[in-house]
């Protein structure tokens, strides 16, 4: 059980982030102090507890010639800074070329995290992605590239704890990024992360019952080990919570994502009658398809929007039921085709690859209630399920919009032949596929069997 001082700090400072009173260091703070002793003792493992290295003070800087890399560190903290960023945090900022702006510290929280995990830093990125899901899902383009490409970033450069400032302060900054493998950071559009950096940061109050139903899905973790498999079902009904103004702000973050407004001009494709696809060779599409949905009892046309009643259906969005009905129809369909396993850790990356081809907010409120359940549930596991969830971010935003295919085309074709028709680059993950513990739906756990015919097995 959650301790109440945890959930109730949690939910002030994501609705609240910048007027309550607390910064993420003092939110950090109160939340490890009232952690049962068992997360204590797995956080401290892990880096847990220990503060942050963006909030060391500054080294000494001396001996730092004009134009040197400690000359501008210096001339910058004498100029202050109108976002209050300090100390360590300031020559990071100039190391990654990063602008004095309020999602600065998110980038910088992100290749920290990666590099040191530790509470303050994974709260930075929870809370994001809970702005996200609940908040402002209009910021999701913005706030998740520049946390994939500030968490990529990290991976490659030198661990801010072990490096010795003091021999740097004379060489210049190009020699300092080489030495620390630091490159400046690639950002989002400064008109998009600009709206984003006001949506993310604008007081907001919880959609009636949202928050607890979120806890809740945690405390059935909790309580029903083993039966994982409701994450998918208890955050879809999610969305019963969502006040008329969040449900809205996800039908217009829809439509900010290439292809989404193509896609519905052309129509809902035909449904799939997985049926037809029995007599469809070894090693096509539709074969690989019919075998993954019929070995495991899955369903593809679930959701009939024409059948419900109008209280049922007349609130939703149009771009909402028209992403609700692909992204169950098509969702196998993306296993297939991107590579992605149907285990635990792939799940997870997958969820990243939706989110970041159409904006469905389903993926979005999947990967932040993940997120919630890695840090309040099972911490040793949150710096990689934050990696596979960027994964799966950054392999969608390189990978054409599938979101109109009518995979009817393909169904004919191998699944090598359909990636280069599509320009599908598979998926291959950092991760080992049973390193993920098993927290969401496991079913087919390869493709392998597929490629025998029905009648051998």
């Amino acid at each position: 059980m959650i301790n109440p001082i945890i959930t109730q700090t949690i939910e002030t400072k994501f609705a609240k982030p910048t007027t309550h009173g607390l910064t993420m260091t003092e939110t950090a703070k109160i939340i490890g102090e009232n952690l049962s002793d068992e997360l204590k003792a797995q956080m401290d493992m892990f880096a847990g507890l220990a503060p942050s290295n963006l909030n060391a003070p500054l080294p000494a800087i001396t001996d730092a010639p004009e134009g040197s890399f400690g000359a501008l560190v210096t001339a910058a903290a004498a100029k202050g800074s109108k976002f209050e960023l300090d100390g360590i945090n300031l020559a990071l900022r100039l190391l990654y070329g990063l602008a004095d702006r309020p999602s600065t510290h998110w980038a910088l929280a992100a290749t920290e995290a990666i590099q040191r995990p530790h509470l303050e830093a994974n709260l930075v990125i929870t809370g994001l992605l809970t702005r996200v899901a609940f908040f402002a899902p209009e910021t999701n383009i913005p706030v998740y590239d520049l946390l994939a490409a500030a968490w990529e970033a990290g991976k490659v450069a030198t661990p801010l704890h072990t490096i010795d400032w003091a021999p740097l302060w004379a060489k210049s900054l190009d020699d300092v990024r080489a030495e620390l493998k630091i490159a400046p950071l690639t950002t989002p559009d400064d008109a998009a992360l600009t709206e984003a950096e006001d949506m993310v940061l604008a007081d907001a109050d919880w959609s009636e019952g949202l928050a607890e139903a979120i806890w809740a899905i945690i405390q059935d973790l909790e309580s029903n080990v083993g039966n994982a498999g409701m994450i998918t079902m208890n955050v879809a009904a999610l969305g019963g919570k969502y006040s008329d103004e969040l449900m809205a702000s996800t039908a217009r973050a829809l439509r900010r994502f290439p292809g989404m407004s193509e896609a519905m001009e052309a129509g809902h494709p035909a449904d799939i009658k997985i049926d037809e696809l029995t007599d469809y060779p070894v090693g096509t599409l539709g074969h690989s398809f019919y075998r993954l949905i019929t070995d495991n009892n899955f369903s593809v046309e679930v959701l009939d929007y024409e059948g419900m009643g109008q209280e049922e259906a007349g609130n939703v969005p149009e771009e909402v039921m028209f992403t609700s009905k692909r992204i169950l129809q098509c969702h196998d369909l993306w296993h297939l085709t991107a590579n992605y396993h149907v285990t635990p850790m792939h799940e997870v990356s997958i969820s990243g690859f939706q989110l970041g081809q159409f904006g469905q907010n389903y993926s979005a409120a999947f990967l932040a209630v993940s997120q919630l359940i890695a840090t309040f549930s099972m911490p040793l596991s949150t710096t990689m399920l934050t990696d596979l969830t960027f994964e799966g971010w950054r392999h969608a935003r390189q990978t054409p919009p599938l979101l109109g295919v009518n995979w009817h085309d393909h169904w004919g074709k191998s699944i090598d032949e359909v990636r280069a028709a599509l320009g599908v680059t598979p998926y291959k993950s950092a991760h080992d596929d049973d390193m993920m513990p098993n927290q969401v739906p496991v079913h087919h756990a390869k493709f392998d069997t597929f490629d025998q015919p029905i009648a051998a097995e």
